[in-house]
């Protein structure tokens, strides 16, 4: 394990915003598109998600490992993803506040599975009344349908836990956007 300190090169008193200043500076440095590697930008990465959550930081300058969860790392995924797109989508409209929608963009996929996640458990719920429903001969040695139903009910509670799981690592890329400010332009209208 590295030192996220050394990493960033920053002292162990370093403020937030010399944390944030650090990273960014290092993310331009050793960026994969400006010829550095990505063993560089994850290291870089890692040091940041350490140093800019309060209990992770803690627990390293305390001299436990930090244990990053993969929550963390595919929270960070999900926001440089969504920032991608919303760049792309607004790049040069300087009086959109970038930062704002990208969480924005989160929220909605977190609707979006909420809802998802909603109407599938409706879908089980009535699956259920079929599996409560449907009967068979005894001379029938399995229950062949009853088994289809209760696979489908199985598989569609898998994909709520699935989407449930995105939508913590989502509420935590809303989070770690927090950290994060997007300074607007106002637009000069001629009338």
């Amino acid at each position: 394990m590295t030192d996220p300190y050394i990493d960033l090169e920053i002292d162990r008193d370093a403020t937030d915003k010399q944390i944030k200043t650090a990273y960014r500076q290092k993310a331009k440095e050793h960026h994969p598109d400006k010829g550095g590697n990505d063993n560089n930008i994850k290291r870089i990465n890692r040091a940041y998600l350490i140093l800019s959550d309060p209990n992770l930081k803690d627990k390293f300058d305390r001299g436990e490992d930090p244990d990053i969860q993969p929550i963390e790392i595919i929270a960070m995924q999900m926001l440089v993803q969504t920032f991608a797109q919303v760049l792309q989508k607004h790049l040069g409209e300087w009086h959109i506040d970038l930062i704002k929608v990208c969480k924005t963009e989160l929220g909605n996929q977190i609707s979006g599975i909420q809802q998802t996640a909603e109407n599938a458990g409706k879908i089980i719920e009535k699956l259920k009344e079929v599996l409560n429903r449907l009967s068979h001969d005894d001379n029938v040695k399995e229950d062949k349908l009853g088994i289809v139903v209760e696979t489908e009910i199985r598989s569609i509670g898998m994909e709520i836990d699935n989407g449930l799981e995105k939508v913590k690592a989502l509420e935590y890329a809303i989070n770690i956007s927090d950290y994060y400010q997007f300074e607007t332009m106002e637009t000069n209208t001629i009338s």
